[in-house]
């Protein structure tokens, strides 16, 4: 009897309906948040998009896959809804029928999946065909109907770390040491032939005198800049991003430009290369447009946002911002002056909000991915 089967192919045979739990937890899950949240997700057009759906008529060859699109796609949104790693998603997967209802598949309780290694590879897979801007269009196509203010725009920038140790080029020389000293030891090993006499030991032992008197050497000696400095022998795409905030002020990962609309965030940008936000607001509203199909009211923006190219346009365009206006304050304040703090505020609080859901919930504080 095979492990999985994917629930679009098999169909209830128990001749008594008071035995036929399946369909009992079916019935359940649509009321579960899962099931509300599978509703809303166009599986299957994001399938589609990833490539995932074979046009072809000709069977794929190899080994059947026990998930199908959908599920693949399924399974991506259950592991980040979870915040589970891929050995206990596994567990609970074999062992939850609403996950496995989520997923479009039926696991054999006494043939349960044991290699936790098909969720990343899985991961690996959607991750190599992604489209950011093409998802996000399918996403927005089946969200709109149930969004109320898609004429007003929030946007602002954030940085998405990498998990990696702070990196100076002494840890990285050190580290760059290491790992070739650790390949050549396995080279001579496999090839049955003495180690080359080296001076690893007395290299260690000077690193090691280094750390301890790190503040002594460094006095006096700033860093110099470099043009597309390394600074992640792993990640050697990852760039320094200097922010200048008061508790950090450089970040490593990566950087982007999000717009929120009724609550709900895009992504306009993302590079690990630093870039000025305020720059973006005019790609904001544009994408704006093409998700929506309808024009910007308003938008809210911090400072970075308000130059004066930005402020022209706005202008010209009719929309209201959330900028703070030039010149003297007036003493009266108008309707336009209250729908400006309005949208200070709630872009201070929903969208600034929104950036520590997505890092304390979903992830995204430090990204453990080596995958660019």
């Amino acid at each position: 009897m095979t492990k999985v089967h994917n629930l679009a192919e098999i169909s209830q045979s128990l001749p008594f309906t008071e035995f036929d739990f399946f369909e009992l937890y079916k019935r359940t899950f649509e009321s579960t948040e899962l099931g509300r949240m599978k509703r809303l997700l166009p599986l299957r057009e994001m399938a589609e998009t990833l490539g995932l759906v074979r046009e072809s008529l000709m069977p794929k060859r190899g080994r059947r896959s026990y998930f199908t699109p959908e599920g693949k796609v399924a399974l991506m949104f259950l592991k980040m809804y979870t915040q589970l790693s891929a050995p206990k998603l596994m567990e609970q997967l074999n062992g939850d029928v609403h996950y496995q209802i989520f997923c479009g598949i039926s696991i054999n309780s006494e043939r349960p999946l044991t290699n936790y290694k098909l969720i990343d590879d899985i991961a690996l897979e959607l991750a190599g065909k992604m489209k950011i801007q093409q998802l996000q269009d399918k996403l927005a196509a089946a969200w709109k109907p149930y969004m109320q203010c898609v004429d007003t725009m929030y946007t602002d920038a954030t940085c998405y770390e990498s998990e990696m140790r702070y990196p100076t080029d002494q840890k990285l020389l050190w580290e760059c040491k290491e790992k070739a000293y650790a390949v050549m030891c396995g080279m001579s090993e496999r090839l049955g032939i003495l180690r080359p006499r080296t001076k690893y030991l007395d290299v260690e032992k000077a690193n090691m005198g280094y750390v301890k008197q790190r503040n002594h050497f460094e006095r006096d000696n700033p860093r110099e800049s470099i043009p597309d400095r390394i600074v992640s022998v792993s990640k050697p795409y990852v760039r320094p991003i200097v922010r200048g905030k008061e508790v950090k002020s450089v970040e490593f990962g990566a950087k982007c430009n999000n717009i929120q609309v009724d609550g709900i965030s895009f992504i306009e940008k993302l590079s690990f290369n630093a870039f000025n936000e305020g720059t973006r607001l005019q790609h904001c509203i544009k994408m704006h447009k093409r998700l929506f199909g309808v024009a910007v009211k308003k938008v809210g923006g911090d400072t970075s946002y308000a130059g004066t190219n930005n402020r022209n346009f706005c202008k010209g365009n009719e929309i209201q911002t959330s900028f703070v206006k030039r010149g003297r304050p007036y003493q009266t304040k108008n309707e336009k002056d209250m729908v400006r703090r309005e949208l200070a505020r709630v872009r201070a609080t929903v969208m600034e909000g929104s950036f520590s859901t997505q890092k304390e919930h979903y992830s995204l504080r430090r990204v453990k991915a080596r995958r660019k």
